[in-house]
């Protein structure tokens, strides 16, 4: 049964003619991109030692 509901899922995403606004295939986007920007951002600490905000001059 989980199968079918991925199946459904997955072909509304390609039959969805917008990809703005509040649709499945934009929120799929943003949060895929959110999750690499945690990811760069946490790399970024690790490397250099210092927070998001002392690096750009806020901490």
């Amino acid at each position: 049964m989980p199968l079918q509901f991925a199946k459904q899922s997955e072909t509304s995403m390609a039959d969805s003619s917008s990809r703005f606004g509040f649709v499945a295939f934009a929120e799929t986007w943003n949060g895929r991109l959110a999750m690499l920007g945690f990811v760069i951002g946490l790399g970024t600490e690790l490397l250099t030692g210092q927070g998001i905000l002392s690096q750009i001059g806020l901490g």
